[in-house]
């Protein structure tokens, strides 16, 4: 097997949604990706994807999963995942595979994932006065 073949299960960096670390943005990702009905059958999905080079998904199998139904949406949700920051080893870009327990539930908190921005708020000057009240004119 050639070094560009070879598929990364720990990474010196594992793959990563951008601005986020860790599984629990993706799973995050996924289940705002999700429509179920009321009457879904609710439990854990547990779905094994490979990470590009690039940061695109591949590979997507399901390793345990609830029903059929459930099964295929979930599989959609992780495919229309935005692309990641790639694994890397030795600073080089490299394939790495995830595990990502999905819960299925009825009805989730809507809080999408998004990117944090690298922006820090600015201190109140305090001997800026405060015109905020006024109105324009």
């Amino acid at each position: 097997m050639s070094e560009s073949d070879k598929v990364y299960t720990n990474a010196e960096e594992m793959p990563h949604l951008p601005g986020a670390a860790g599984l629990a943005p993706v799973v995050e990702a996924v289940q705002c990706r999700l429509v179920v009905s009321p009457r879904t059958e609710e439990g854990r999905i547990f779905v094994k994807l490979t990470v590009g080079e690039a940061g695109d998904v591949q590979d997507v199998h399901l390793l345990k999963g609830l029903s059929t139904a459930v099964d295929s949406t979930v599989l959609g949700a992780v495919r229309r995942l935005p692309r990641f920051e790639p694994g890397r080893q030795n600073l080089r870009p490299v394939k790495a595979r995830l595990t990502v327990p999905i819960r299925v539930l009825r009805k989730y908190p809507r809080k999408p994932y998004s990117r944090k921005p690298d922006v820090k708020p600015q201190p109140v000057d305090p001997a800026v006065p405060d015109l905020s009240d006024l109105a324009p004119g």
